[in-house]
């Protein structure tokens, strides 16, 4: 005698988490995680004192990647799985229509934090890779320039940077250094005063 299954109705559940998905303050929730996730972010990049520029070329071929990956791997991955899970644990948001906390954890961790993991690696390579350059704009002005050089801010310019240098006590600029992806200094594209 074979028993026959009841009918699931896996449609229920679905439109319940549309539902809350599609709430405002659902929405609203989301947008300010993802904010305070960035801000976090780039406040453990700033103070991480095992960041080291990468100068050998393996590290710095194919914009850093394998510096990103070697990063990313070692310190970005273990941060973001303990936001990550402090985040699932503040899931506060309306608890209707979804009426256990436990509901609320798993769309999260399923449905929003996917797309704020993603935004988050995205940002951390851009940190880095801004962190790589202007060191090693910092590194070439020194040697090559003076000791009393100040680097700006590293601006993607296309396809590479372009780094302000300044020089220390005049507040004159001395230019603008532009560097490849790769952390190689291009001196002909470069408009350095002399």
């Amino acid at each position: 005698m074979s028993a026959t299954m009841p009918a699931l109705n896996v449609t229920a559940p679905l439109q319940e988490a549309a539902d809350w998905l599609g709430l405002p303050e659902t929405q609203e929730w989301a947008r300010g995680v993802t904010a305070q996730a960035a801000e976090e972010l780039e406040r453990f990049l700033r103070e991480d004192s095992s960041l080291r520029v990468p100068r050998n070329p393996e590290a710095r071929a194919e914009a850093f990647k394998a510096w990103h990956k070697a990063y990313a791997r070692e310190r970005l991955s273990p941060w973001l799985r303990a936001w990550k899970s402090r985040a699932a644990r503040e899931v506060h948001v309306s608890a209707a229509p979804l009426h256990t906390a436990e509901q609320r954890r798993r769309l999260f961790a399923h449905l929003i934090w996917p797309e704020v993991e993603q935004a988050l690696r995205q940002r951390a390579d851009d940190v880095l890779h801004a962190y790589a350059i202007r060191g090693l704009a910092l590194n070439w002005g020194r040697r090559k320039i003076s000791d009393g050089l100040l680097v700006g801010v590293p601006e993607r310019a296309g396809e590479q940077w372009r780094v302000p240098l300044h020089l220390r006590g005049s507040g004159v600029k001395t230019g603008d250094l532009e560097i490849s992806t790769d952390g190689d200094v291009l001196t002909d594209a470069s408009a350095l005063s002399p």
